[in-house]
């Protein structure tokens, strides 16, 4: 949520869609209570018609059931004269890169390990930038980049906002499959005569 709102400047509008994949434990007992997703698509809608879809799956199966799956974590922007991909943004001292494509033209992939004018080095995980951030701040010094406490209110706002838009799933589970709601208590969150 904070990347697509970061790299937009933007808050969402509206929470177009969102489908959760609810965990379930291989040796769930009967009376387990499937209310925790494990895996959560969601697609916000922005202002000038701007969409972002987020995939997040914190179950990404083993390879040949042994070896655990390196996650893909990536942040894909698509636009009228081409696209950006910045490949692990997370923890880009392991590896990272990006990717400028330009419509009919020239592909570039760049990696950068440290800013020539800003501070750190090589080595630095985002987190030590972080912290370089805040003992900035705290010293009165300026920092390269400073969120402010907004900014953290803001994530959450909207990850409730998808959660509210998913609720009926954690509340109906398995008798949701091909289910229209014709008409919702208000608890549930939802319009009389919506398809969810």
């Amino acid at each position: 949520m904070n990347c697509v709102r970061f790299m937009s400047s933007l808050n969402p509008t509206s929470v177009v869609a969102a489908t959760p994949v609810v965990y379930e434990p291989p040796s769930a007992p009967t009376s387990n209570v499937k209310n925790v997703d494990r895996r959560m698509e969601v697609t916000l809608g922005f202002p000038k018609d701007i969409t972002a879809t987020i995939v997040c799956d914190l179950g990404v199966p083993y390879t040949f059931g042994l070896v655990p799956t390196i996650p893909k974590i990536m942040l894909l922007v698509e636009g009228e004269l081409g696209s950006l991909e910045f490949f692990n943004f997370v923890m880009p001292t392991f590896y990272h890169s990006i990717t400028i494509k330009i419509k009919g033209g020239h592909t570039r992939v760049e990696k950068v390990y440290k800013d020539t004018e800003g501070n750190g080095e090589e080595w630095w995980s985002t987190y030590r930038f972080q912290l370089e951030a805040l003992v900035d701040h705290i010293r009165g010094r300026e920092p390269e980049v400073w969120l402010e406490k907004q900014d953290s209110v803001d994530n959450m706002e909207w990850v409730e906002k998808v959660y509210e838009k998913v609720r009926v799933y954690f509340i109906l589970g398995d008798k949701l499959e091909m289910l229209t709601l014709k008409k919702c208590s208000p608890d549930l969150g939802a319009d009389r005569n919506q398809p969810i």
